[in-house]
């Protein structure tokens, strides 16, 4: 998700619109959730040394909540990109449980590879050509045409000893800096 945002974001920036989130009025304000990758890992491997959580499920997510109303601009800005947290959408808001958004992230996505190579090239990275490809427009898309949040409790997980947690703007913000290390992307 967070490779996918960030290439996004600075090809709004790059082209001087405005950075859209392509939901639906009801997504963009409901309450979400993530999971971090490390956060995950570490969770992995609490249960693999815990005896008492054999055959156990449990749910993960980094232990907050957030709307995308508020985290979609600070995301934005990360990247210098414009967005508001009063974003207009032009279609009506979508029923409980129907799909709908503003717009395909995937079909934006069809025609900007030749822009993000000359962006790469631009900013002496190259190799985060191949970022573009390995971006997830369709998946992202499938999640944010959703009418309906997706929380999941991570009270079994506390009640059995589990006190990790991580910021949800800290985990993408430690996403998008791992993502210019590997010069992923700029």
């Amino acid at each position: 998700m967070a490779q996918t945002l960030a290439i996004y974001l600075l090809i709004t920036r790059e082209l001087a619109e405005e950075a859209k989130m392509p939901t639906n009025f009801r997504y963009w304000n409901g309450t979400e959730q993530v999971s971090d990758a490390a956060l995950l890992a570490e969770f992995m491997l609490w249960l693999a040394v815990r005896g008492d959580c054999a055959n156990e499920a449990f749910n993960f997510a980094n232990g907050d909540h957030f709307t995308w109303r508020f985290m979609w601009p600070r995301l934005a800005e990360t990247f210098r990109a414009y967005s508001t947290p009063d974003q207009i959408f032009s279609k009506a808001e979508p029923a409980m449980g129907e799909l709908r958004q503003e717009f395909s992230l995937a079909r934006w996505a069809a025609d900007k590879k030749p822009l993000w190579c000359e962006m790469c090239d631009a900013t002496g990275t190259p190799e985060a050509k191949d970022a573009f490809d390995c971006a997830a427009w369709q998946s992202l898309d499938e999640s944010f045409q959703r009418s309906w949040t997706c929380n999941v409790s991570m009270s079994k997980a506390r009640e059995y000893g589990w006190s990790g947690f991580k910021d949800s703007f800290d985990s993408f913000s430690s996403a998008f800096a791992d993502l210019k290390t590997q010069r992923k992307i700029f």
